[in-house]
């Protein structure tokens, strides 16, 4: 089944270039140019309402949106407003301005309300190509933040964990500030931390613990000759083995299985383990570490980390959910 599409509201508030030279120019079409973003972003549903076209205006574009938003992940106007409701939604909005048209983006707003990014798109044809190809550029770039967030909204993310809180404290207690978020005690800080993840990513944390884990049917009806074959195939293409022995191999292939397992039943497309063991009565053999299983996951383009470290967690979430690798992502 394919994946869920980003969903974004698409308004052009005229038909692109309203100039007093516009007959001489020739301009790009919001057709036109609907038809070059959807090529670039194929994650991206674009709900479009040309209030340029006889019958559709403004108004009852910006009446519509403000009773649907919730259909949407984001938001994205084409042309000067002056109705400013369609970017003030609360949603991720990107306000572009038609150049050359008479810029009447209120972009002091835009900064002092937050949440609306801007762009300009040449649709006079007027730039040197290279200039009016980074300016198109610009855009989709943008667009791909607000799929980010919008992939971020549908994700979930599970955490096997034995401590009762989903996040840990980081670093040294005693060098931070008073008033830092980490002084708190973890149950607060945790409550804290996860509302801030749902109100700016929208995303879900279902934590789990090791009963939870040996109790399942599926985790310990794991097949161990496909946990074998698996161990096989990683020693095989790796290219040395130093500080293990088969037996652990196939342990981290065991965990690898119940990890997709889990997933697939609790509905999620990120998992962080902290557990070390399959059993609640673990004996040293076997101990399990999920390295070797998160390292497939990525392969899979899944995200698979270890410990409970949420920012660590949500950082490769974003660099995963984004159409280009990040070189740095904050999640912060």
């Amino acid at each position: 089944m394919d994946a869920p599409r980003t969903r974004l509201y698409t308004v052009f508030v005229d038909a692109g270039v309203q100039h007093f030279e516009s007959e001489t120019l020739t301009p790009v079409t919001n057709e036109q140019l609907l038809r070059e973003l959807e090529q670039q972003c194929s994650g991206v549903e674009f709900t479009v309402r040309d209030a340029s076209k006889p019958g559709i205006g403004l108004q009852a574009v910006a009446d519509e949106l403000e009773t649907r938003k919730g259909d949407f992940d984001g938001v994205l106007v084409f042309g000067g407003l002056n109705d400013y409701r369609p970017a003030l939604t609360g949603l991720p909005t990107i306000a572009v301005h038609n150049f050359p048209e008479f810029s009447h983006l209120p972009y002091k707003l835009f900064e002092e309300r937050r949440g609306v990014l801007t762009a300009t798109c040449d649709r006079g044809n007027l730039c040197q190509a290279s200039q009016s190809a980074s300016m198109f550029d610009d855009l989709v770039e943008k667009i791909g933040l607000v799929d980010t967030l919008g992939k971020m909204k549908r994700s979930r993310m599970l955490v096997l964990t034995d401590n009762p809180c989903v996040d840990v404290h980081h670093g040294d207690l005693g060098t931070a500030y008073p008033g830092d978020l980490r002084r708190k005690a973890p149950q607060e800080f945790n409550q804290i931390f996860q509302q801030a993840v749902h109100d700016c990513l929208g995303t879900e944390i279902i934590r789990i613990g090791t009963p939870e884990v040996a109790a399942d049917q599926r985790v310990q009806g794991i097949d161990e000759e496909q946990a074998r074959e698996i161990a096989q195939r990683w020693v095989a293409e790796a290219e040395d083995m130093k500080g293990t022995i088969e037996r652990e191999v196939v342990n981290s292939a065991r965990m690898y299985l119940a990890m997709k397992a889990l997933m697939d039943e609790y509905g999620a497309n990120t998992i962080a383990t902290h557990i070390r063991s399959l059993t609640t009565e673990a004996k040293p053999e076997d101990m399990i570490w999920p390295s070797l299983g998160n390292s497939q996951l990525q392969l899979e383009g899944l995200v698979g980390c270890c410990q409970a470290h949420m920012n660590v967690v949500l950082t490769h979430m974003l660099a995963a959910t984004s159409w280009w690798m990040w070189p740095v992502a904050s999640a912060s």
